[in-house]
């Protein structure tokens, strides 16, 4: 919610002190939830970051196995939510990677793929190919080690210039891999949550 809002802290002077908080916060609504909460648990919340999408939004919409979601690149981690839900902390990056990907046509999408240091992979798929240009910058900008997939870099241009629209051929290319595709849905109820301590 952007909307200003003006929230009285029912609490007594000692309670206010200790918290370190102030009588009335005054604010976006979700910067003074945030600050509350900031405040009531004494730890540190996590926010967006500088980053923003193709759509100017702060938050990449993904899969991660079968699972949809947003995969939000903060100024010092990777957060995917809803779920499961994971923080990567970009120290704990080896490297990350792009790949081409999609089901209806291949050069609509692509995929992101981190390496954590323990030897776990995260692959986010069905990423839009818009949002490969302002990730990639973004990645840059971390100083992270990014293995560019050839079939992504290489063909940078036909990446983003490639008509949304599906010919004839690529219809019954894509009926005829549907009809062949096995059901591999593997609905994981694991709560992943790689969240080390700041």
């Amino acid at each position: 919610n952007d909307d200003d809002m003006d929230l009285d802290i029912n609490a007594s002077e000692e309670d206010i002190q200790n918290y370190k908080l102030e009588k009335t916060l005054t604010g976006k609504a979700y910067d003074v939830v945030t600050r509350l909460f900031t405040a009531l648990a004494k730890k540190n919340a996590i926010i967006p970051g500088d980053y923003r999408t193709a759509k100017n939004e702060h938050g990449i919409t993904c899969s991660y196995r079968a699972a949809s979601g947003q995969l939000y690149p903060l100024n010092k981690y990777f957060l995917f939510v809803v779920k499961p839900v994971i923080l990567i902390s970009f120290d704990d990056i080896v490297t990350l990677s792009f790949q081409r990907t999609g089901n209806i046509n291949q050069h609509r999408f692509f995929s992101l793929i981190i390496k954590h240091k323990r030897g776990i992979s995260y692959e986010y798929t069905n990423i839009d190919k818009s949002e490969y240009a302002p990730l990639l910058e973004f990645l840059k900008s971390k100083n992270l080690n990014i293995q560019d997939d050839a079939n992504v870099s290489e063909k940078k241009t036909d990446f983003d210039d490639d008509d949304d629209d599906l010919s004839e051929s690529d219809e019954e290319d894509y009926v005829a891999e549907e009809e062949d595709e096995e059901d591999d849905n593997d609905d994981d109820d694991e709560y992943d949550d790689e969240d080390d301590d700041k």
